[in-house]
C-alpha cells in the first residue's frame, strides 16, 4: 500500500491481494480503512509525511495507490463495492475533485483508474456504482480535460 520507490516490496502488496481468498470479515475493515483515508480531508490525511520539504507523499496519496491496485483484479471489484456501499458517494466526490486538480497529476491518474475499475463491477453492484458515478455530471468534462492535458 506504499509507493514501491519509497519502501521496496510493500508497495506491491496491494496489487497482489485477492479478496476471494479471504473471509469478508477480514477484508471489509481493510477496504473501509483505505477508503476512509482517501476521503478524509483532515490535515493528517492530506499533509505530506515529515520532513515535508523532502516528500510530497501523503497518507491520502498512498491509499489512492493502494485502492487503485486493489481494484485492478476483477475478482476484487464486488468485495470492494460491497464493503464500501455507504462510502461510495464520498469516495466518488473525492475522486472527481482529484481528477479536476491539475496540480496533482499522480492523484488524477489514480482517481481515474479507481473510477474506471469500479465502474466495471458486475451485477447489481455495478449498476449501483454506475448510478453513483452518474450523479457527478462534471466527470465527463473533467475526463476530457484530463485527456487534453
Amino acid at each position: 500500500a506504499v509507493v514501491s520507490t519509497q519502501s521496496g516490496h510493500y508497495g506491491r502488496v496491494s496489487g497482489q491481494l485477492d479478496f476471494s481468498n479471504f473471509n469478508q470479515s477480514l477484508y471489509t475493515p481493510l477496504i473501509q480503512s483505505v477508503v476512509h483515508w482517501v476521503t478524509c480531508s483532515s490535515s493528517e490525511a492530506v499533509d505530506p509525511f515529515p520532513p515535508a520539504y523532502l516528500s510530497t507523499i501523503t497518507p491520502q496519496r498512498l491509499m489512492l495507490e493502494a485502492l487503485s491496485k486493489m481494484s485492478i483484479l476483477s475478482s476484487n471489484l464486488q468485495p470492494i463495492v460491497r464493503s464500501i456501499k455507504e462510502q461510495i458517494p464520498a469516495l466518488f466526490k473525492t475522486l472527481v475533485l482529484l481528477l479536476g486538480d491539475r496540480t496533482q497529476q499522480v492523484a488524477r491518474e489514480f482517481s481515474l483508474v479507481i473510477m474506471s475499475n469500479l465502474s466495471q463491477t458486475g451485477g447489481n453492484e455495478g449498476v449501483e456504482v454506475a448510478h453513483q458515478l452518474a450523479n457527478f455530471t462534471q466527470v465527463i468534462s473533467l475526463l476530457l480535460k484530463f485527456l487534453e492535458d
